[in-house]
């Protein structure tokens, strides 16, 4: 039996470390950002955003804007939410305004942890906003790979030392499973699930793809998963990961960096029509509370003495929602071009409101992002 298992177990174990060696040689590819750059080029670094100048401008607010594939946005950079609140909030504050799109698809809690360290002084942001995207954050929290010194317990990274950036295909495939062959063997099978046939429109990134109608589906179930009494607190370590980005944010808040964190929802919690056609195929999905992420959120917040108010796009979204002119993609999870200018008008008045309430009052037709509401039962931090 040991002779057999043996036998067995070597092959894949030579299959497994040439992967991985592979993988560190070709598929991720490592920069060092020297100290003292007069420019950053984050297009050259895997982000959807163009060259930014170290210094900024002058009366210019700088926004750092982080977040998973839903800031990233398979958009064209033009056509993000980021570009859109840019656009949007200057005039509003008859100041310039710059919103940096630091969003990394295939990330959570730690990544975003580690963009903050990595780019809030090197780029000299007055202000960072943090997309918490309900749907898999909590899930992914700890399967991503991230750059040094993204522990929540490591003090942010000296803009007098070198920083090295890791992008690459390697940093797309999540640690999910033992072996790093099962997770890239997973990868591949989703991209086996998704229409080949499609053609992609005008205004969204290349390569963007539609899953079959019934891979969507059930990711849609998986992503109604923290929406359901229960499953977040049964996540201790999520919990705790994103504990250590809200207590960065609440040091920045006290030495005078304004910072919003909004939770957005996947899109079976924005159109009752999409919730039909999942309950028809999952009717064990269960009662779905659309409050639930935003108020784990606001509970990890109390408890670490983040001091502003977590608000949840849920309302204001589902509020927007036409038929006619979708939120998001069709079959492919993430906001269409109409989704993020929505979410930019929605964030040009949330940020306004809460940032500079009386430079720039409401004003007709705004739709606020709700404040999350109290977490009952409360949640406990391992």
């Amino acid at each position: 039996m040991f002779v057999a298992t043996f036998w067995l177990a070597l092959p894949l174990a030579i299959l497994e470390l040439g992967l991985r060696a592979v993988e560190r040689q070709l598929g991720i590819d490592e920069r060092t950002i020297a100290p003292g750059a007069a420019v950053f080029p984050l297009d050259e670094l895997g982000y959807a955003e163009d060259p930014v100048l170290a210094d900024s401008a002058r009366d210019e607010l700088r926004i750092l804007s982080l977040g998973d594939s839903f800031a990233e946005s398979i958009v064209e950079p033009a056509a993000t939410y980021a570009r859109h609140l840019e656009r949007e909030l200057a005039p509003r504050l008859d100041r310039p305004v710059r919103v940096i799109n630091l969003g990394r698809g295939g990330t959570s809690f730690p990544g975003y942890l580690h963009q903050l360290d990595t780019w809030h002084e090197r780029l000299g942001a007055g202000a960072v906003i943090v997309n918490v995207y309900a749907g898999n954050d909590f899930d992914d929290a700890g399967s991503e790979i991230v750059g040094p010194g993204a522990a929540a317990e490591v003090a942010p990274a000296s803009t007098t030392r070198p920083v090295t950036i890791r992008t690459g295909p390697g940093t797309r495939v999540p640690r999910r499973h033992l072996l790093r062959i099962a997770d890239w063997i997973h990868a591949i099978w989703l991209q086996r699930a998704l229409d080949p046939e499609h053609a992609v429109p005008a205004g969204y990134r290349p390569r963007t793809l539609q899953m079959s109608e019934g891979r969507y589906l059930r990711v849609q179930a998986n992503v109604a998963r923290p929406y359901r009494e229960g499953t977040l607190a049964d996540d201790p370590d999520a919990l705790a990961s994103l504990a250590g980005l809200l207590e960065r944010l609440a040091a920045l808040e006290a030495n005078g960096t304004r910072t919003l964190v909004f939770v957005s929802p996947p899109e079976v919690l924005v159109s009752a029509a999409l919730r039909e056609r999942v309950r028809a195929r999952r009717p064990d999905l269960g009662a779905l509370d659309p409050t639930l992420p935003a108020s784990a959120v606001r509970a990890v917040a109390e408890q670490v003495g983040y001091p502003r108010p977590i608000v949840d796009l849920t309302a204001c979204l589902s509020a927007a929602e036409q038929p006619e002119a979708p939120l998001y993609y069709p079959r492919n999870t993430h906001w269409s071009l109409e989704g993020n200018r929505v979410v930019g008008a929605i964030l040009t008045a949330t940020i306004a409101g809460a940032w500079f309430p009386d430079e720039s009052p409401p004003r007709e037709g705004d739709c606020l992002a709700a404040p999350a509401s109290s977490p009952s039962p409360p949640l406990v931090l391992a």
